[in-house]
Order: structure tokens, then C-alpha cells, then sequence
């Protein structure tokens, strides 16, 4: 994506950054600048024509403003963790259906540590909470795979479900060839545990309170025909 639009894009600056603009250049730019306005045109079209959002409950969606070279610092981690617990529950406002926290909001294995889960109930003051974590599941030989994962965590502190991302970003949460482009370097891409594993794929979650929904995370996102029938999914 990023290819196509540089090469999109380069023959619009030409113009610009020659000195004077050459009649080449402007013939080269004249046809991106017509698809330009067309997809411009159908986008606005398209959006006129969808039809409003029902109502539905409401959601708290919490993002602690962590920069990534911050993120995974020991002194800012606390930090952090502060900030989304103290961003979970506002005592003015209605009590929210469910509060959202992003992607690897936490850097520990929720499973093995029910004190933070315990904390993070709390915060959302009796709202469960949708959180990203990273887990540990078996893979299909048996032995335990890193996996990014969304986890649900009820009012109590218990941990109702979880859903491990399948479609992951190559080079950056798994490497292709991962035997092969080790052995030249490259395996520092995606970190020394190798990158995650993905999961089994899309699947529907039930959770006291809210509609069945379905999760994507991140990256998965531009794969909404992955998701499952919208019967079985009235949220996502």
C-alpha cells in the first residue's frame, strides 16, 4: 500500500519540484489528479448513503497517549497502567456497558497475574473491560506460542474470554520464513521470541451485558470479510 501510493503520488509533486513546470509532468499528473477526484467523489457518495448506526450501549474507549519508544520503559510502565485506570471510570458519568482499553495495553501475562487483573476491574467501577494483552497458548504441535490478544475481564476481576489475533503484520509481529531469514539477521524484526503465533481465526464473543461481538485487532481491520456472518455478530 505504501508502494502504490508513493507511485501514485510522485507524479502529482513533479510539477512542484521541478523548476518549471514541463508539459510532461503536467500530462503525467492530469490522469491521477481525474482518479483523485473520482474516488473522492464515489468516497462522499458512499458515505451520504450509509444508513445511521443504531443505538446501542455505551462504551468507554481509554487511550493512555503511551509514545512506542515510552511504552515498554520499567520506570513508565506504572505510569501508564495509572493513567488507563485512572481514564476507566468518570463517577459524573453513566456507567458504560463495557470499557476498552488498546491493544498490548499491559506488558504482563494477565492469566498469571490475578492481582492486575483485580485492579483493572476496579478501575472501571463494575464495567467489565476489553483489554489487549499478550498471552501464551499451544500451537498445533502442543507447545506454548506468544499470541496478541484481546482479553475480557469482568467486574469481579475474572477472566471471561479471550481472542487471539490471526491475521498479523508481516515483518513486524511475524517474520516470513522465519528459519531461513533468521539465519541473515533478520529475526530481530520481530523480536527475540520469534513474533507471535496467529490464532485459529474469527470467532464470536458472548459476554454478560453486551451483544455478541466480534474483535479485531489493529491490523485486522482492513479484512472485514474475514469476520463472521453479521447474525452472529451484531457488534464488532
Amino acid at each position: 500500500l505504501s508502494l502504490a501510493l508513493l507511485a501514485a503520488s510522485t507524479p502529482l509533486a513533479l510539477p512542484l519540484l521541478a523548476r518549471r513546470a514541463r508539459p510532461a509532468h503536467a500530462l503525467a499528473a492530469a490522469p491521477l489528479a481525474l482518479l483523485l477526484a473520482l474516488g473522492w467523489t464515489l468516497g462522499a457518495a458512499r458515505l451520504a448513503e450509509a444508513p445511521a448506526a443504531p443505538a446501542g450501549p455505551e462504551i468507554r474507549i481509554v487511550q493512555p497517549n503511551a509514545a512506542q519508544r515510552d511504552k515498554w520503559r520499567p520506570e513508565m510502565i506504572p505510569i501508564f497502567f495509572d493513567r488507563l485506570r485512572r481514564l476507566s471510570h468518570d463517577p459524573a458519568a453513566p456507567l458504560p456497558a463495557a470499557v476498552i482499553w488498546p491493544e498490548t495495553a499491559i506488558p504482563w501475562l494477565l492469566e498469571r497475574d490475578p492481582d492486575a487483573a483485580r485492579l483493572i476491574a476496579e478501575s472501571a467501577g463494575g464495567a467489565p473491560v476489553l483489554l489487549g494483552v499478550r498471552r501464551r497458548a499451544p500451537g498445533p504441535d502442543g507447545e506454548p506460542t506468544w499470541r496478541n490478544a484481546l482479553s475480557a475481564v469482568s467486574p469481579a476481576g475474572e477472566l471471561l474470554a479471550s481472542y487471539d489475533k490471526h491475521r498479523l503484520v508481516p515483518f513486524g509481529e511475524y517474520l516470513p520464513f522465519h528459519g531461513t531469514l533468521s539465519r541473515l539477521g533478520l529475526g530481530l524484526f520481530v523480536g527475540e521470541s520469534g513474533g507471535f503465533a496467529p490464532g485459529p481465526g474469527p470467532e464470536t464473543l458472548r459476554l454478560p451485558g453486551l451483544p455478541p461481538l466480534a474483535p479485531q485487532i489493529c491490523y485486522e481491520t482492513i479484512f472485514p470479510h474475514h469476520l463472521p456472518p453479521l447474525a452472529e455478530r451484531p457488534a464488532w
